[in-house]
């Protein structure tokens, strides 16, 4: 199975960059940016969607828009909004998945 499937991903929407996630080494975010998350694998229509209308709500709002692309708890824990991943909320974190409903 290709690499991008079994791996945890880091796309910078602004930069137009691809990282692997390191998270010894990625800082959580600041002020000026955003970190958003949805699930690895393959990229459906509504994540696109969902990214897309994300994206043009907030680019004027953040210097940085980050998308982490994983189902690694430890990793979706970076982002202060995740969509079309089931996981745990907390108050840092807005959880938003059609598929528990």
């Amino acid at each position: 199975m290709d690499d991008v499937y079994n791996n945890n991903w880091l796309f910078s929407l602004k930069e137009q960059k691809i990282a692997k996630i390191d998270l010894k080494t990625f800082r959580d975010n600041d002020a000026n940016e955003l970190i958003i998350g949805t699930h690895n694998s393959r990229f459906h229509c509504d994540d696109v969607s969902a990214t897309s209308i994300i994206y043009a709500i907030n680019e004027t709002k953040y210097t940085k828009i980050y998308v982490i692309r994983s189902r690694s708890e430890e990793c979706l824990k970076l982002a202060s909004l995740v969509y079309d991943v089931p996981c745990e909320s907390s108050p840092n974190r807005i959880v938003c998945d059609h598929h528990g409903m």
